[in-house]
């Protein structure tokens, strides 16, 4: 037994609670549906081989003909179950962007409890409107209580509640609560968007072939920022050229007006013409090599091959304590010790002090 499944009846389970079906809300909710015996999950011989999750494209975007059949309420309280039982969670990307700071917060907790695909649970409490259930990690035991009346369950002794939201509450147990604090900050200032600064992203293309497209639209609506495909043609205006290393590079720039602003793009020969596949969610300065193959572009993130060419300052030439920025605008920390909090980070491109750092 090597391979791993997606736990389908995981997420049924998830949906029967919750009371979602063929695209509406058919019931009210049953939480207590969470407890069963029907999925890889519950199993201690099968669930390190069990990939959990509560939703992904196969509910979200079939065709018109088929019935949908996605989460429409209290997604978070399905993650923050997700995210505490074993198995191998995966989050849904939609859900990832639109509530990226309480899903990294569920992730940290798991962490900080030490479970993993093999940990064990207990139910505590199993009613309709309130399921609780205790799971063992490595580091400590966290609980878990979802359904509206989740603020019923009381917090037992030994355990401090870290987090909660609509219809979800995670209680840690005290002996795993050493550094969870630290983590809370850094994850707070790594999603406040309230310092941002609006900036450019500008997108580089080496091609093989002759013509180039870009075809561009963004998070504001979907919309088409070069105009209806096959988008605009950048190979035969100077404007859209630049040398570097010797070498003809293409490129667009894109205005970033808020923290949680992204454009797609796609690199095409022209309508009914061979295409790349989308290259999505971008926000930051990205070059991508292109290459032609029969009736089929391909293109490759070639990016980190760039960041050397950056000019960028030394750490010990920066502040002592200052804030710490991601190229894209995102403030990561906020008034932190440079050294230390620098030593902590990947590596990667920053802005410290208004200066590029590269680590």
């Amino acid at each position: 037994k090597k391979s791993a499944a997606f736990d389908f009846q995981f997420r049924y389970n998830v949906r029967d609670a919750i009371g979602v079906k063929d695209n509406k809300i058919v019931s009210a909710q049953n939480w207590s549906k969470l407890k069963s015996d029907y999925n890889l999950m519950h199993d201690a011989t099968y669930r390190q081989y069990a990939i959990t999750f509560v939703e992904n494209h196969d509910m979200q975007y079939r065709s018109k003909d088929e019935p949908l059949d996605p989460l429409k309420r209290d997604t978070l309280a399905a993650n923050a179950y997700m995210l505490a039982m074993p198995g191998t969670p995966c989050v849904f990307y939609k859900h990832w962007l639109t509530q990226k700071k309480a899903l990294k917060l569920m992730i940290s907790a798991r962490q900080q409890a030490g479970i993993t695909n093999t940990s064990s649970y207990e139910v505590s409490k199993k009613y309709s409107t309130a399921y609780a259930v205790t799971v063992t990690g490595t580091k400590g035991k966290l609980i878990c209580v979802v359904g509206s009346n989740s603020q019923t369950f009381d917090c037992p002794e030994g355990f401090t509640e870290i987090l909660s939201g609509k219809a979800y509450r995670y209680l840690l147990e005290n002996t795993a609560l050493e550094g969870w604090n630290d983590v809370v900050t850094r994850i707070e200032a790594e999603e406040d968007k309230s310092d941002f600064k609006p900036y450019t992203a500008t997108v580089y293309v080496k091609a093989d072939f002759t013509p180039v497209y870009f075809y561009i639209w963004d998070s504001n609506n979907n919309t088409q920022l070069n105009g209806n495909w096959p988008g605009k043609r950048v190979d035969n205006v100077e404007a859209c050229k630049t040398t570097i290393d010797g070498e003809t590079w293409y490129f667009q720039s894109v205005d970033i007006p808020s923290a949680d602003y992204y454009f797609n793009f796609i690199v095409n020969q022209g309508n009914n013409k061979p295409q790349t596949s989308d290259i999505a969610h971008l926000s930051s300065d990205k070059y991508f090599v292109t290459t032609i193959s029969g009736s089929k572009l391909s293109y490759t993130d070639v990016t980190s091959d760039h960041t050397t060419g950056i000019g960028s300052v030394p750490v010990d030439q920066l502040p002592s304590v200052a804030n710490i920025y991601t190229i894209d605008g995102r403030m990561i920390r906020k008034g932190t010790e440079i050294g230390k909090a620098f030593s902590e980070l990947p590596k990667g491109i920053y802005i410290i002090n208004g200066k590029t750092v590269v680590k």
